[in-house]
């Protein structure tokens, strides 16, 4: 009975090994494809690494790097649903779930300014707000979050002045209208920052923050 036992044990480990080794192998193989550029490859090996492994270990950071792997193929809807999902299933002090907030909110900042649409343009920046202040109520020193909060938030403030009227006045009503809108230590805390160049930074909201999440390593960049 007890050579019985351990020989089932030995067989389930094994079987536990070969998966993890699979789940490993896939998410390898995704991150490679990620970094040369490959990214509806990268999408296929992702997707099926999750389908496979619904409840693996290397889960969740394939979910988020699908999410990348759709960012860069400017499927920004697509890719906001993906991060939204991701930053639900993660624990509240995670690195992973303030990644997945902040890639949300370049989600619904891209998707505004592809859209002609005045009144969605404005609920998706001001959903991207809210995922940018999400960020910034738990790590006030994200500076990424800052400068595309800014960016987004001047946006908004643009499109809610009276077309007809482009006084300094109206301009100062807007800017507050928005700012209570929000929590006041959030607003003070990120409108007192210094604005750089409005060009560069937007080209650094066009794209992730994130590399893909590789196995057992940290990334840096959160």
């Amino acid at each position: 009975m007890v050579k019985s036992s351990l020989l089932i044990f030995c067989l389930a480990l094994s079987a536990s090994m070969t998966a993890r080794f699979d789940e490993y192998r896939l998410m390898q193989k995704g991150n490679l494809l990620y970094t040369e550029k490959a990214y509806a490859k990268a999408e296929t090996v992702f997707r099926d690494l999750a389908d496979k492994f619904p409840s693996g270990y290397e889960t969740r950071k394939a979910r988020y790097n699908l999410a990348h792997a759709l960012f860069m193929q400017q499927r920004f809807k697509e890719a906001g649903q993906v991060y939204k999902e991701v930053s639900k299933t993660v624990p509240t002090e995670s690195q992973l779930l303030r990644a997945a907030q902040y890639n949300e909110g370049n989600s619904l900042a891209q998707q505004a300014f592809d859209t002609t649409q005045k009144e969605e343009k404005k609920r998706l920046l001001s959903l991207a707000i809210e995922r940018y202040t999400a960020v910034l109520l738990s790590h006030p020193e994200d500076t990424d979050a800052i400068v595309n909060y800014e960016i987004v938030l001047k946006a908004l403030i643009k499109l809610q002045q009276p077309e007809s009227s482009s006084s300094s006045d109206t301009d100062i009503k807007s800017s507050n209208q928005e700012r209570t809108s929000i929590s006041n230590s959030v607003a003070s805390r990120l409108l007192d920052k210094v604005r750089a160049d409005e060009i560069r930074l937007m080209q650094q909201l066009a794209v992730p923050r994130s590399r893909p999440e590789r196995t057992g390593a940290t990334n840096q960049d959160w």
